[in-house]
């Protein structure tokens, strides 16, 4: 019976080519079968750690979901309000904060 060759792999005499136009020993990937673990390994079977209780474990307070709150008010009803019925909320538009002069270009 003939030697089995491995699958993909090339016959010796090209082997000892190719290691020695590389300048080092050709390992092949992870591409067989044989070579890769199995999909369904056994789960693991490991002792409570400190994630096994969420409040204990310090990645609770880190955790961004926890951090999700409404979201904060940026202006009082009143002034919401006022500006919807068309009010301004300067008694006198003088003393309202405006941006500096204007300066023309041209």
């Amino acid at each position: 019976m003939p030697r089995v060759v491995d699958i993909r792999d090339v016959s010796p005499l090209i082997q000892k080519l190719r290691n020695f136009l590389g300048g080092r020993k050709v390992t092949l990937s992870l591409r067989l079968q044989k070579d890769i673990a199995s999909r369904s390994p056994d789960p693991p079977n490991l002792p409570d750690g400190p994630s096994h209780l969420l409040n204990k474990n310090y990645y609770y307070t880190r955790d961004a979901r926890r951090e999700v709150q409404p979201p904060p008010v940026v202006a009082p009803q009143t002034v919401i309000a006022a500006s919807a019925s068309g009010k301004s909320t300067c008694e006198n538009r003088n003393k309202c904060v405006r941006p500096g002069p204007v300066h023309m270009w041209d």
